[in-house]
């Protein structure tokens, strides 16, 4: 992660004819071999209303 303890994204991410808001953050670990990814999904007309969090802890390459 180049030094950078976490790196946030957002993008729209809609499936059919709902809108959805998704974000991404990438987290450092304790690890040094790994990072934590989590994306949360928002419905894009009620932004403060999550769907889903997903997280995952994955290699670094």
């Amino acid at each position: 992660m180049n030094g950078r303890l976490s790196a946030s994204v957002g993008f729209d991410c809609p499936q059919g004819d709902l809108a959805l808001v998704c974000e991404e953050e990438v987290l450092a670990t304790p690890n040094p071999f790994f990072r934590r990814v989590e994306v949360s999904v928002y419905d894009a007309q009620y932004p403060d209303r999550r769907i889903i969090k997903l997280t995952q802890v994955v290699p670094n390459q």
